[in-house]
């Protein structure tokens, strides 16, 4: 985390979205960190990115990764043992995303 920097954007995305991206991840690692790694949350069910298309080819998809990847500015994040549960910012609907579920994700600070 601390080699990523808000202002050199990775991985093809927008620099607004990766500045929020790196935010989400700085956000998550100062307020759940302990907790989540205690509980058995991985690397990549954290900060993980979603990175094959529907054909398994290598393809960002944006938002499809870990907890920090699909948070997007929301900071009503509730984990527990099993499940990071949130609302989205603008809308309040919920949302939520199962420890484990995506195995493969790479963490976001590598290319």
């Amino acid at each position: 985390m601390a080699s990523l920097h808000p202002a050199k954007a990775l991985h093809g995305l927008l620099p607004d979205r990766w500045r929020q991206l790196v935010g989400d991840a700085e956000w998550v690692l100062d307020h759940f960190a302990e907790q989540a790694f205690r509980d058995g949350w991985s690397i990549g069910d954290l900060f993980g990115l979603w990175w094959w298309d529907d054909a398994g080819a290598p393809s960002l998809k944006d938002a499809w990764g870990g907890v920090a990847d699909r948070l997007q500015g929301s900071r009503s994040l509730m984990l527990t043992a099993d499940s990071a549960r949130w609302r989205w910012m603008f809308t309040g609907e919920p949302d939520m995303f199962a420890r484990g579920t995506y195995p493969n994700l790479k963490p976001m600070w590598e290319s």
